[in-house]
């Protein structure tokens, strides 16, 4: 155990000090800002206001589903790089002072796993106060009640958790920087479109749509959507009809119909437990690709 945790203060230590790793597993998010200041936060306006009219609201509700999709950006890549590193300690012979060491090498690699969870966690819930502080001075919306922040806060846990351990196996198969990095650069292109962020899930047919919801992704952007964007969506949508509300959460992802059933928060949350589980399992399986 001892030695897990100090495999954990090295690679906390090094990612905070290494500014060039804090800004390429943040790329994915800078990205997203880009695109969505210049295309998709126009056209979403648009949608809302031609449903409701031009209302103060709407800049607080478009923003607020960007927080949500950031968050979920910044909970696979954060993680994604943290491991990315293990593979780089591999190919430089870093690896080799562990091994001679008294000490397991499930250890060894379960620490890089719970750095990565950490420091996703972490980055992850200082970008939703700065996302949250954005969205009070900046789009005039409101803060969020305790509760909620609570609940936003254990969902970033659960993200992390998740794709921390779809991360850690993917990694598992990469044995070269080279490919360390070209999975980083398709992870961090795809992360878009696998959340439903660049192109909302209801623009594809119903069978597309319904097969990339089977990515964890998709499903934790919704969770963080429903907490994030609930004070914004009851103020913009407060004098219109219930189903001018009910079209909107479902044309931009923020409730989950998946082979026409709705899941509740609960039941994301089951399945992302579930993959969590799967991933770890397969993983440890995985663990011998490292025994050298």
């Amino acid at each position: 155990m001892r030695a897990t945790f100090t495999i954990v203060k090295r690679n906390i230590l090094n990612y905070v000090y290494d500014p060039s790793s804090v800004f390429f597993s943040f790329l994915s998010v800078f990205i997203l800002v880009g695109v969505y200041a210049l295309f998709l936060g126009t056209f979403q306006a648009q949608a809302v206001q031609d449903a409701v009219g031009d209302i103060d609201g709407v800049g607080w509700l478009v923003n607020s589903w960007l927080i949500a999709g950031l968050l979920t950006v910044s909970s696979f890549t954060v993680p994604l790089s943290i491991l990315s590193n293990m593979v780089i300690d591999l190919e430089k012979k870093v690896f080799d002072d562990f091994l001679v060491a008294p000490i397991k090498r499930s250890s060894i690699v379960f620490g890089y796993l719970l750095s990565a969870i950490l420091i996703g966690v972490g980055m992850t819930t200082l970008a939703f106060f700065l996302g949250e502080m954005a969205i009070v001075f900046g789009s005039g919306g409101a803060w969020l009640s305790l509760t909620s922040h609570l609940y936003v806060f254990g969902w970033i846990m659960l993200a992390n958790l998740t794709l921390g351990a779809l991360s850690f196996f993917i990694i598992s198969f990469v044995t070269s920087t080279a490919s360390v990095n070209a999975i980083n650069s398709i992870i961090g292109t795809l992360i878009g479109f696998l959340a439903g962020i660049y192109v909302p899930f209801a623009a594809f047919s119903e069978t597309v749509a319904n097969i990339f919801k089977f990515n964890p992704a998709a499903h934790i952007v919704v969770g963080l959507r429903a907490l994030i964007m609930e004070p914004a969506l009851d103020d913009v949508f407060k004098g219109a009809p219930a189903v001018v509300k009910e079209t909107y959460s479902e044309n931009y992802g923020v409730v989950m119909e998946w082979f026409g059933t709705t899941f509740s928060q609960g039941a994301i949350a089951l399945y992302l437990a579930g993959l969590t589980l799967l991933f770890l399992a397969v993983s440890i399986v995985r663990l011998n690709a490292f025994k050298r």
